[in-house]
């Protein structure tokens, strides 16, 4: 199979200068945003990362692509923390040094009447702060839960660009629930472009009140260089090794995973399940596979870095993406993990959930079931396992299907185009307001005719 080859640089136009906002960094269920920052910087454009909430620490080699990148010494944060005379005194010095020449951002983002409690924790100040590297062309919400932040930042002049929003999963699945149809309704009135990652969350945002002229489909890309297409292994005897990636919280459905290998056990399956990742439900799981008895079939490998996600996704027969609705509403999109193993060759089993049936299409690339249901999930497995000639099919099937979707170079192109777009949009609207009229007031169209379909395999999902 091809594999992707990275630009050097993007010929099209001068280089830009753009923003990523991200709840913290770095995040290893976050690898996406790593990919795209680094795919766009290689091609010779600005790329600096605003963690939100705070840096994480770093782990030499966890992250390689980021630090190939230089991502670690591109990312900020506010720096807001300590106690409240701490964080005065941290203000103080902030407004003597960095808001030279932007004396009325510093004074809006103390006006108690326009921000209330973010004006009196001394929160936008902070952030305001760590803005002093722009301008910039564009800036990126790479979450929606974060746009109401951005959006304040903008208002009170820290920087003045057009704002792309992503949404990923539960931005637009949970947190509406808990954050309002108010503050949505504001969002997606003064944001200029929505970008969920799938159909199904583009849907969800029409439902929410996105104008469609400002919606369009992105897909979060991957690498095509770090997962070498390997093809199925379609061994005809020993033991099916399976693999699960994903944090332990209850969207990922991990325990149906394991009471589908406890039946596949009683059935005199010879499978063993490797889960790689770390979360709250740990315990909780591990208890499971111990009343189970599955310990000798069931290994939890807890976090591990990305050489690790491809060992693991490379030594495996098939992987597995047992996605539910949370209680609390939210969903998975189409699954980077999923990705991968697809690209390596790996048939699937996964739910028809959220985005997942937008990037797995049923027989074609592996199999489908229904959520929460482990006895449809390990006849899936053990129908698989049956036919182990048509693995080599599956894989082949599922690595087209993301060289054609979900490729980072081509997407890297796709960003490029809506960015460029929207960044001539703004500032013509700019340039037409009057000046007492902000410009995210004057109408801007998506930069993007229409959203592409969910998959481009011959025909569309249904």
């Amino acid at each position: 199979m091809n594999s992707s080859q990275p630009r050097a640089a993007d010929n099209d136009a001068r280089p830009l200068r753009l923003a990523f906002f991200v709840h913290s960094f770095p995040l290893l269920s976050e690898a996406f945003i790593i990919n795209q920052a680094a795919a766009l910087i290689a091609r010779g454009h600005q790329v600096d990362l605003y963690a939100v909430w705070g840096r994480q620490p770093h782990v030499p080699g966890q992250f390689p692509i980021a630090e190939r990148a230089g991502l670690f010494q591109r990312c900020f944060d506010p720096g807001f923390a300590g106690a409240p005379l701490t964080r005065l005194a941290n203000a103080a010095r902030l407004a003597c040094t960095r808001f030279g020449g932007r004396g009325r951002v510093l004074g809006r983002s103390l006006n108690l009447f326009e921000h209330g409690r973010w004006a009196a924790n001394l929160r936008l100040l902070h952030e305001a702060a760590m803005l002093d590297r722009g301008p910039y062309d564009a800036v990126h919400c790479q979450f929606a839960d974060l746009a109401p932040i951005v959006l304040r930042l903008r208002r009170i002049g820290a920087f003045d660009a057009p704002v792309i929003t992503h949404l990923r999963g539960i931005d637009i699945t949970r947190r509406p629930r808990e954050l309002g149809a108010e503050t949505y309704a504001r969002i997606f009135g003064e944001g200029e472009l929505f970008l969920p990652n799938c159909e199904r969350f583009r849907q969800k945002a029409l439902a929410l009140g996105c104008a469609p002229h400002k919606l369009g489909v992105f897909r979060s890309a991957i690498d095509l260089n770090e997962f070498a297409y390997r093809g199925a292994r379609g061994k005809q005897r020993g033991c099916v090794r399976l693999a699960l990636v994903g944090r332990l919280v209850e969207k990922k459905g991990v325990i149906y995973a394991i009471d589908a290998v406890a039946r596949l056990v009683a059935r005199g399956f010879d499978v063993d399940l490797r889960i790689l990742g770390d979360g709250p439900l740990r315990a909780q799981l591990e208890s499971r596979v111990a009343a189970l008895n599955l310990r000798e079939y069931v290994q939890f490998l807890g976090a591990r870095g990305h050489a690790e996600v491809v060992a693991l996704l490379q030594a495996s027969d098939l992987l597995l993406a047992p996605s539910v609705t949370a209680a609390d509403g939210d969903e998975d999109a189409p699954v980077n993990t999923l990705k991968e193993g697809m690209a390596i060759g790996l048939p699937v089993v996964a739910t028809a959930h959220g985005g997942i049936p937008e990037l797995v299409r049923d027989g074609h690339s592996g199999r489908l079931v229904a959520e929460r249901d482990a006895a449809a999930l390990a006849d899936a497995i053990a129908d698989l396992i049956r036919q182990r000639e048509q693995w080599e099919q599956l894989g082949r099937n599922g690595r087209a299907c993301v060289e054609a979707e979900y490729e980072l170079e081509s997407q890297t192109d796709h960003l490029l185009r809506i960015d460029r777009a929207l960044i001539e949009r703004h500032r013509g609207a700019a340039t037409a307001a009057p000046k007492n009229e902000s410009p995210i007031e004057a109408p801007i169209q998506s930069p993007i005719e229409a959203p592409r379909p969910a998959i481009v395999l011959g025909e569309t999902a249904p």
